[in-house]
Parts: C-alpha cells; structure tokens; sequence
C-alpha cells in the first residue's frame, strides 16, 4: 500500500482525492517517523503541539488516576490519532501516554501546518471538526445515562467512562478496596463478582489487575448475579477438590 492509500484511511483525510493531497504535500512537511516494538510514541502530560496519526501497527495507551491509585491500558489499531481534541483548548497537554505494541509508522503534523490545511481544504477542516465535535460530544452524554445496578455492570462501566473506545482488550490495575469505594460496593462483593466474570471467561484475574479479554462483552453480560456467584463457587470448588 503506497503512503498515499495509508494516508487517505486515516480519518482527517478521507474524502479527499489523490490530486488534492498530493498537493498538500507540497505545501505542507508531512513528519513521517518509525517507533520499534516497546519505543514511547507519546508520554502522558507532554505538550500536544503536534496532531499525531498512527499510521501502521497498534499501541498501548496507559491513563494514570489523578491520586495515582490506579491506571488503565487498552490496545489500539492503527489508523488512530492521539487525542486530537487536546491540539486546541484549556489543557493542550496528553491524558495518556502511548507505546508502541508492535513496530508503527506515525505522521506528525505541526498545529501551524493543521491550521493550514484547515485553511486550504474544506473537506480536512471538516474532518477536524467533526473528529473534536465527536469527541467532545461523547464525553458530555457519557454521565448522563442511566447508571448500573449491578455490581458487572458497574465494573464495566467504570472501566468503559475510562476508555478511549468501549470495546477490546482493557487492563486495570488497582486494589479492590479501591475499585469497592469507587462503585460503592464492599470489597467482597466485588471479588465474588470478578471471580464469577472470570469463570465465565470474560476476565483475568491477578493481584492488583483485571484483564478484560473484550470490554463489549462485559458491557453486555445480563444481570444475572446468582448465576455469576454459581460460577464463581463451582470454580472455588473445582480448585479445592
């Protein structure tokens, strides 16, 4: 696939032809850099000065809790942009921090050379646009939906108000007492639960983390407590004998 064809997947440049982006590489430096498996892409807190796209491979974003009592990661498929919204605004600094998981091709484009682009094509502006506005929207309804009564369903969506997108694979790495006090649940209720969701499969447990195996998944599980606990009791059992 030439630079081109990977260039018109990524969301700020769709809809635009060959001709008129080939024309804009002329005008504009187009920043194409190469990051190995494991290499830093961005760090959490640097300045957002560039609009950064992730071109080829996939990464790991890491978000660090305010009080740094727990942390989340999630994986990420390219095409992706790194937190485009954070290039304008109050706080123009990254939330997260971003690792490469397996070798990428990322474009960087300078916030001057986006305000350009901006100003030379409509069809790239409006895909600013639309990409921010999606964004901002996506966070203000976030709150505003019917809370959970379950305690898998409060899990899942602690998890998913924290994730860049409500699906995949996610970590989470905190105590339970933590994770108790953040849901409003006791401590042992919540490791019945997650011991019940890794019986079924949908979870991974470790000290100190949950590995969601798919977050959509846990996001759809039916609440249906008892049928949890005669999982995760069945298992307890299974173990001991």
């Amino acid at each position: 696939m030439t630079i081109y064809a990977k260039l018109l997947r990524l969301p700020f440049f769709q809809g635009i032809d060959r001709d008129e982006l080939e024309a804009m590489a002329s005008k504009i430096r187009f920043d194409f850099q190469k990051y190995d498996e494991g290499a830093w892409i961005a760090r959490e807190n640097d300045r957002c000065a560039t609009l950064t796209l992730v071109m080829t491979g996939s990464v790991e974003a890491e978000a660090i809790s305010a009080d740094h009592s727990y942390s989340l990661r999630e994986l990420i498929d390219a095409p992706c942009a790194i937190e485009p919204e954070r290039i304008f605004g109050l706080r123009q600094h990254l939330a997260r921090g971003y690792r490469a998981t397996t070798p990428c091709n990322v474009l960087r484009l300078q916030k001057d050379d986006v305000l350009r682009l901006c100003a030379q094509s409509l069809v790239f502006e409006l895909n600013v646009l639309n990409t921010i506005s999606t964004s901002a929207q996506r966070a203000g309804s976030a709150f505003w939906r019917t809370p959970p009564t379950t305690i898998p369903r409060k899990i899942a969506t602690f998890v998913a108000h924290r994730s860049l997108r409500p699906a995949g694979p996610k970590t989470l790495s905190i105590r339970l007492t933590d994770l108790g006090s953040a849901i409003g649940e006791s401590r042992l209720n919540v490791s019945r639960f997650l011991h019940g969701l890794e019986a079924q499969g949908l979870v991974a447990l470790a000290r100190q983390t949950i590995i969601i195996h798919r977050l959509e998944q846990l996001l759809s599980v039916e609440d249906d407590g008892p049928a949890l606990l005669g999982s995760a009791e069945k298992r307890h059992n299974n173990i001991i004998t």
